[in-house]
């Protein structure tokens, strides 16, 4: 709709351009009074004729510019709460990052602090039970190389067998295969004589030691000797046990024990029999 009081009235002809000036009816010379100019006949009225200017110019760029503005605000609008929605964003995941790194923190010291006290109450209960164990470890070695012994004790009352055996032991040893003399109990060495003696075939002289106990024997060879006394082997596994039950086991101690019972020999040294 064409804006009413917005036009501009304009007129569509020009206002004369000089009004005529009445004339005294007397000179200034002569002050003789001269005739006064014949009336002139008003001229008609010109009507003045104003045109509309349309306004549909200023009305679009006042459109235009107000959309300019609607359209800044707008961009200006998204840009602040996109900024803030992002500064929002950032704090939640500070705050989320912090209360994650407070727990897991509060979780690590809890389980620190658990095995902390699974461990004091595992070295306390080692230190109740150990000793008990200990002692008790100690007792079944003992009964254990107790009856080893009265086995013992009872298969060496046959002379023969005996004597027998603790010759085997004796030149049986793998490590030693020189042996060339063996010395025995004598009751040993007359019952090996009452069977017929030593093989031909071991090559070996066998002499009657008193010092020994019966199915004792002691194997001379050129680098040393081997001791295969019964009671210093009993001695020997006594020994290593309550080693074992004083220390706590490594893994090296299983070959020595092995070692150890089966008389491992080197040489210019003492070695033992089982």
């Amino acid at each position: 709709m064409p804006d009413l009081f917005g036009a501009v009235l304009r007129p569509s002809a020009a206002a004369p351009a000089e009004v005529p000036v009445a004339r005294s009816a007397f000179t200034a010379q002569t002050g003789a009074p001269t005739a006064p100019p014949a009336p002139t006949a008003p001229s008609a009225p010109v009507p003045a004729v104003f045109e509309r200017v349309s306004s549909a110019t200023a009305t679009h760029a006042v459109e235009a510019e107000r959309e300019r503005a609607r359209s800044a605000g707008y961009a200006a609008g998204f840009a602040a709460g996109a900024s803030e929605a992002a500064r929002a964003a950032q704090v939640e995941t500070e705050h989320v990052a912090a209360r994650r790194a407070s727990e897991d923190a509060r979780r690590a010291a809890e389980h620190a602090a658990a095995l902390d006290a699974l461990g004091r109450a595992a070295q306390a209960a080692a230190a109740r039970t150990a000793p008990v164990l200990a002692h008790a470890e100690a007792r079944l070695h003992a009964a254990a190389l107790e009856l080893a012994a009265a086995v013992l004790g009872t298969e060496l009352t046959d002379g023969e067998r005996s004597a027998r055996a603790a010759l085997a032991r004796v030149l049986g040893h793998p490590l030693v295969p020189g042996v060339h003399t063996v010395r025995l109990h004598p009751r040993d060495v007359a019952a090996l004589q009452a069977a017929g003696g030593v093989p031909a075939a071991a090559g070996v002289e066998v002499v009657a030691d008193p010092a020994l106990a019966p199915g004792d024997a002691v194997g001379e060879h050129p680098d040393g000797y081997l001791d295969g006394r019964i009671d210093a082997a009993l001695d020997r596994a006594r020994a290593v046990l309550l080693a074992e039950v004083a220390t706590p086991p490594v893994a090296a101690p299983a070959a020595g024990r092995e070692h150890a019972a089966a008389g491992h020999v080197l040489p210019h040294q003492r070695g033992y029999l089982a």
